[in-house]
């Protein structure tokens, strides 16, 4: 980058993992899809925090116009230029983005958010930014706007891809000269598979900045997870009269939710990556292929047990023998296994909320369980007997949504009961 008569604002664009212990922190609703249920994720719009990434964009050494200019008004500087941001972006519309947006990315326009909206696999920002010039009294000297877009996709394989955007520039005439220079580094425990070069462009109205930069993880030996991140940077360079330096502490962030890669997920032998923050839902419908699962987990989950979409989330297990013991203090070989029916128990065996940590069992009167009482309430179990092929059906649906998640010891994950 230039630093003789050169003024420089970077952009960082940071995509991370971590190896935190594996707590999902957010939310997001669902759709249910048939058959057999579903597993698709829509971003949440009731309780949009949920759904959200910690706020962005960050300033942490450009302050607020607003305040620059109160500053300067009272000690105005000799010479110079001063650069400052504008905390309040103008309203984002869908004609002012580009033309092709992912679903997701429409979704993010038609939602203005300060952070990312996000699902298992993806996640997409869309802001407004801006930035201005001002002389040493705080009199405007120049601005520049522009439309940032951040699309992350992740797999079931060890790339993760970053669609990086930058249009719709508004630039003040004074500014003209000015470029913009984007650039892709990946650090950690991954790799690009090729070089990637800084893009640079003339910054006009009719500016667009593509770029898409694919990297894998390196970890890549069974029993693994672990962590990655990549920086993009985007420069803008004005070479007007009397410019000042800014520092690379002075730094416009944009955080993404961080990326989870693992070769640990059971029932697949290969690397993927997930949105770590994502709480994926899994869906049963009562007019669907397990009515009687369904009608069975929906009774449970309003008698108090957890797991439904904005409530407290059920927790993966897979090791040890705590499935086993779930499995049978809900349903154990004394109870009478009616023809063609078989015990189902909720919360489910797999997950860390099942019964054998809890003595509060319950069942429902058509349920065929005279040794669990009826009309019980708050924390415990439940369980029925049901159509014992529904019970397989929507069992082996759960361990397909555990795979097609990336659902590791310790991840949440909603079950969501539909008409």
């Amino acid at each position: 980058m230039r630093q003789r008569k050169t003024l420089s604002v970077l952009v960082a664009v940071l995509v991370a993992a971590t190896t935190l212990p594996l707590l999902g922190s957010t939310a997001e609703a669902s759709t249910t899809a048939n058959p057999p249920a579903s597993v698709t994720e829509t971003p949440r719009s009731a309780n949009p925090s949920a759904a959200r990434s910690k706020p962005l964009p960050s300033r942490s050494g450009l302050q607020d116009c607003e305040v620059v200019k109160r500053a300067l008004a009272k000690a105005p500087r000799k010479s110079g230029l001063v650069t400052c941001a504008h905390r309040s972006n103008p309203i984002l519309s869908k004609s002012r983005t580009a033309a092709v947006l992912p679903p997701l990315c429409e979704f993010a326009v038609a939602h203005p958010s300060p952070g990312f909206w996000w699902r298992r696999r993806e996640a997409c920002s869309v802001q407004r930014a801006g930035l201005s010039w001002l002389n040493g009294d705080g009199t405007p000297f120049g601005d520049i706007f522009w439309t940032t877009r951040v699309y992350l996709t992740l797999g079931n394989t060890n790339a993760i891809v970053t669609s990086l955007t930058l249009n719709d520039f508004t630039i003040t005439p004074s500014m003209a000269g000015a470029t913009v220079t984007q650039h892709v580094t990946c650090q950690d425990t991954c790799a690009f598979p090729i070089a990637t070069a800084p893009l640079t462009k003339l910054v006009t109205p009719s500016t667009i900045l593509e770029a898409e930069a694919s990297y894998k993880t390196t970890l890549t030996a069974g029993g693994t997870r672990g962590t990655t991140f990549t920086t993009t940077k985007w420069g803008i360079e004005f070479g007007g009269p009397n410019p000042s330096a800014i520092n690379w502490d002075d730094v416009y962030n944009m955080f993404s939710p961080w990326a989870r890669c693992d070769n640990m997920t059971p029932g697949i032998t290969s690397v993927g990556c997930v949105v770590w923050a994502s709480v994926p839902t899994i869906g049963y419908a009562l007019s669907g292929p397990y009515p009687e699962l369904a009608s069975h987990i929906q009774r449970a989950q309003q008698s108090g047990l957890p797991g439904a979409p904005g409530g407290t989330p059920l927790t993966r297990i897979f090791t040890g023998d705590d499935s086993q013991d779930n499995r049978t203090a809900a349903c154990p070989g004394s109870f009478t296994r009616p023809s063609g029916k078989s015990c189902d128990e909720y919360p489910f065996a797999s997950s860390d909320e099942g019964a054998r940590n809890s003595s509060n069992g319950r069942t429902f009167a058509d349920c065929s369980i005279p040794q669990l009482p009826i009309g019980i309430t708050g924390p415990g179990f439940s369980a029925c007997m049901i159509n014992a092929q529904q019970n397989s059906g929507g069992g082996s649906v759960l361990g397909g949504f555990y795979r097609t998640n990336r659902l590791l010891q310790g991840d949440k994950f909603n079950v969501s009961i539909t008409a």
